[in-house]
């Protein structure tokens, strides 16, 4: 295994300057202007540079070292853009989204004692601005859009482009300002403190390290690699989830890491980029999946007898080949441990049935070459996280030639501490425990 994937080796500017260094003119990010139908292309280095500006924008605002900076978006570039700057001056980023309600907000901005806080819209700002005056450790809001509201005396504001262009000229007059600050980042240094939906009372922060984020990004690289799909700049996905979900940071943390691009789109948006992205890698949450699914029944209830039957002719054929090649493989779950004799006899009736059937599933994957179109037709795999899948939804897509790597974990392991990998790819589970993490199963 090539040494990009040591663990616990990076912090997080040591992992975007590791990427800046490989590809530097390699697409990172894809976006929209608003109102525009085409995407826009974002580098790797124009990432850095934005970023840098940013670092030493707060800087100039007085952001120190370990300072708690509110971070409030929802899915974009920009928060990328936000939170590696912050990161990369040794700040600590406190994320949430713009549905987070006021009383959550405040007990958040006040519980992480945040001194400057990034809004997306000034709606976001008017949940707050009634009780703002208690907010004591406010100084700064920085603004993603324009605000059309007034910011009390006190409290200064600023737009993102403005902290941008501050940030830019902080650079001329010292050009490694950015740099020497993201050397003082330390592995063990905070970097974010996630604050759970908070559903057994108040909000809860999880405090998460460089290390902890680093160490999962680059072993999910690693374990990907070792099933034989090594992610290059070729590859591709989209981002529509929220960004200070845990799951969907780590995934656009593991596509930054390995100089992949990630198109970022919306829910509305999503079935029409899918087909203009063509994503070639997804991280999904079940309900996605499930709307995927619940898409194909639609239409094949909309369709002719004559289609539903070949249809589920193809599903039926497809299916059985899935389950069988499982088997063959050993990648079929039992709740009770198996003889060897049996296990030799299951396999092998396996393989007899995979011979008779695979002219069925050669043509049954022909009639799903228009499903697999409704995310893109490129797929390597895709990622399902933040719930259980269910088992019917994730056999029918492994069918038809979507294998979904299915992962378990909290926030407070970094998002993953289990996963489903090709190799080991048993329908059913969320996998192993990933390189030396551990897992104690109590009653």
């Amino acid at each position: 295994m090539s040494d990009r994937y040591i663990l616990n080796r990076y912090t997080l500017p040591e992992l975007l300057s590791k990427s800046v260094s490989e590809h530097p003119n390699a697409v990172a990010q894809r976006y929209r202007e608003a109102g525009s139908k085409d995407f826009q292309n974002i580098t790797y280095q124009q990432i850095q540079e934005y970023a840098h500006r940013i670092t030493t924008g707060l800087m100039a605002l007085e952001m120190q070292k370990d300072d708690h900076i509110g971070l409030i978006d929802d899915v974009g570039h920009r928060w990328m853009w936000a939170s590696m700057g912050i990161t990369g001056g040794g700040g600590v980023d406190v994320p949430r989204g713009t549905d987070a309600t006021r009383e959550d907000l405040l007990y958040i901005f006040q519980h992480a004692g945040c001194k400057i806080i990034f809004l997306e819209t000034g709606k976001v700002y008017d949940k707050i601005k009634d009780v703002i005056d208690r907010l004591s450790d406010l100084k700064t809001i920085i603004f993603f859009e324009s605000p059309s509201t007034e910011i009390p005396g006190g409290i200064q504001s600023k737009t993102l482009n403005e902290l941008i262009q501050l940030g830019a000229d902080q650079i001329k007059q010292n050009s490694n300002i950015a740099t020497d600050a993201g050397e003082k980042v330390q592995p063990d240094d905070l970097a974010t403190i996630i604050y759970t939906s908070g559903t057994t009372g108040t909000p809860k922060g999880v405090m998460l390290t460089h290390k902890n984020l680093s160490y999962l990004t680059t072993l999910i690289s690693g374990e990907i690699a070792k099933d034989g799909i090594i992610l290059t700049t070729a590859d591709r996905s989209v981002g529509f989830l929220p960004p200070w979900h845990i799951g969907e940071r780590l995934f656009e943390s593991i596509m930054l890491f390995n100089g992949c691009s990630v198109a970022f789109t919306s829910i509305t948006a999503l079935a029409g980029d899918l087909r203009t992205v063509r994503p070639t890698v997804m991280f999904s949450v079940p309900r996605v999946w499930e709307s995927f699914y619940n898409k194909i029944l639609e239409n094949v209830k909309a369709a002719s007898p004559v289609q539903r039957g070949i249809f589920n002719f193809a599903r039926w054929s497809a299916m059985k080949w899935s389950w069988h090649k499982a088997n063959l493989f050993g990648n079929v779950y039992h709740l009770k441990r198996r003889s060897v004799i049996v296990n030799f006899f299951s396999r092998a009736w396996s393989l007899d049935v995979l011979f008779m059937i695979w002219p069925l599933n050669a043509f049954a994957q022909l009639i799903f070459a228009k499903i697999r179109k409704l995310v893109g037709g490129h797929l390597k795999f895709a990622i399902s996280g933040a719930g259980a899948l269910p088992e019917h939804i994730d056999r029918l897509f492994a069918a038809i030639g979507i294998p979904i790597f299915e992962a378990y974990g909290m926030t407070e392991t970094t998002g993953v501490s289990c996963a489903r990998m090709l190799t080991d790819h048993v329908i059913g589970t969320v996998g192993k425990p990933l390189g030396d993490i551990e897992v104690k199963l109590v009653d």
